[in-house]
C-alpha cells in the first residue's frame, strides 16, 4: 500500500506545479491513504471463537448461531479453524447498542395456575375401574400366599 501511495504522489506532484490542484488538496489525498491503512489493519486483524465468546461473554454456540445467521463476518480457514474479523465484532457491538434483549416476558401466575388445572396429575388421574375376574385373581393371591 506505501508503494502505491508513493506512486500516486509522484504523479500528482506535477499536477501541483501546474497548478492542477491546489498542495491542500495533495494534502488530503496524503491524510486519506493513512486512514485507509488504519482501517485495512483493523480488518486484518481476527479473533477465534473462544477468543470472541469471551470478548462477548457468551457461549461458543451462541458464536455458531450469529455466524450461520450472518450477524458476524468469518473466515473459514480448514474445516476446524473459523476466524471472525474484529470489525464485524465491533459491528454487532454497535448494532446491537442500547437494545432490549430479546426475550418474551415471563408469564403471570393466573397463566401459570390455569395451565396447571387443565392437566391433571398423577395423583389426580382416575384409576380404572377393576373387574370382577381382577378381584377373584386378587382374592386368589391372597389365599395362596395364607398358606
Amino acid at each position: 500500500m506505501e508503494k502505491n501511495m508513493d506512486i500516486i504522489l509522484s504523479v500528482l506532484q506535477p499536477l501541483v506545479a501546474n497548478k492542477i490542484i491546489s498542495p491542500e488538496e495533495l494534502e488530503q489525498i496524503k491524510n486519506l491513504s493513512c486512514k485507509d491503512n488504519n482501517s485495512n489493519a483493523r480488518l486484518d486483524s481476527y479473533k477465534t471463537i473462544d477468543e470472541t465468546s469471551e470478548i462477548l461473554h457468551v457461549d461458543r454456540k451462541t458464536i455458531y448461531n450469529w455466524i450461520k445467521q450472518g450477524k458476524l463476518t468469518y473466515s473459514r480457514i480448514s474445516s476446524k479453524k473459523v476466524l471472525i474479523y474484529e470489525s464485524s465484532i465491533v459491528q454487532f457491538i454497535e448494532s446491537n447498542k442500547n437494545r432490549a434483549p430479546d426475550f418474551k416476558p415471563c408469564r403471570s401466575r393466573e397463566t401459570v395456575r390455569s395451565q396447571k388445572q387443565s392437566t391433571p396429575r398423577c395423583d389426580e388421574v382416575k384409576q380404572p375401574e377393576r373387574t370382577a375376574s381382577f378381584k377373584r385373581r386378587i382374592r386368589r393371591r391372597g389365599a395362596s400366599s395364607k398358606k
